[in-house]
């Protein structure tokens, strides 16, 4: 069951001095569940953890486009808002790898998941603002056998202001699954491989075997995106099997809402 959010393939242990994160040890496992057993019922607030990060820009093949380094500080300072308040840690060596080939970067899809992919870490692969994938104006994806996610595009605010994507809470949310988190609306409002998914009632009182399986944040039918971007409210409605209404949380980064809503956002988590 992917319950915790704290528990990654690079799993260790981290110091603090002053603002700089230093890595103790990390440790590649390929066995996740192995890994996650003696860890499940153990009380993790007092843990800090950090994730070895590697950045991917894809640009044209003379070398034009792709993202500039100040938008992927940018990029990377949404990953620290989201994931730092919990004690989640980014290691970046601040190196960039350039991939240079104007297919893919006309093309954005998980295909360059497989272009110089790390088994120690997590992997970005930035796409351009204007890389538009093939259902829309933008999105991202994750594969978290390959802890690798990517971004691209834009999100049209009122279908009149261009979001970039890169440089949003998207990017939390990508890293979100890799971290093995799942969307809010796990097993109410979607159909997935786990064969633990079941419905999530109003009242929590499943909280903690269906849904997201994540006790504190709200049972969510699928917003999908219907959400008054005035007002950050739920335009949708419906109830639970106990005929309680849903009131789903519009600014969870793992919800299906606006990517102007997670510029409000809160994560959160039990630990």
């Amino acid at each position: 069951m992917k319950k915790l959010l704290l528990l990654f393939a690079i799993f260790c242990g981290c110091t603090i001095t002053q603002a700089q994160i230093i890595c103790i040890q990390d440790t590649l496992v390929s066995n996740k569940e192995a890994l996650y057993a003696p860890y499940k019922n153990l009380d993790y607030s007092s843990y800090l953890f950090c994730v070895k990060l590697y950045v991917h820009v894809i640009r044209k093949s003379d070398g034009t486009g792709g993202q500039t380094v100040s938008n992927i500080y940018q990029a990377l300072s949404y990953l620290e808002a989201s994931y730092n308040p919990y004690k989640i840690y980014f290691k970046w060596n601040n190196q960039i790898d350039y991939i240079d080939n104007t297919y893919n970067y006309e093309h954005p899809s998980g295909a360059v998941f497989n272009i110089n992919n790390h088994s120690d870490g997590l992997d970005i692969y930035l796409f351009d603002d204007n890389a538009e994938l093939l259902i829309g104006n933008g999105g991202g994806s994750a594969n978290e056998d390959l802890t690798a996610v990517f971004v691209t595009g834009y999100f049209l605010d009122n279908n009149t202001v261009a979001i970039p994507l890169a440089k949003s809470h998207v990017l939390s949310h990508e890293v979100g699954h890799v971290l093995f988190l799942w969307h809010t609306h796990h097993g109410t409002g979607e159909n997935t491989n786990d064969p633990n998914e079941c419905p999530e009632l109003v009242n929590g009182s499943n909280s903690n075997i269906c849904g997201d399986y994540i006790s504190d944040t709200s049972a969510d039918p699928n917003m999908v995106y219907n959400v008054d971007l005035a007002t950050c409210i739920w335009l949708g409605s419906g109830v639970d099997a106990n005929g309680d209404f849903y009131d789903p949380d519009e600014h969870n980064i793992m919800s299906y809402t606006p990517t102007k809503m997670h510029e409000l956002f809160y994560l959160k988590t039990e630990y």
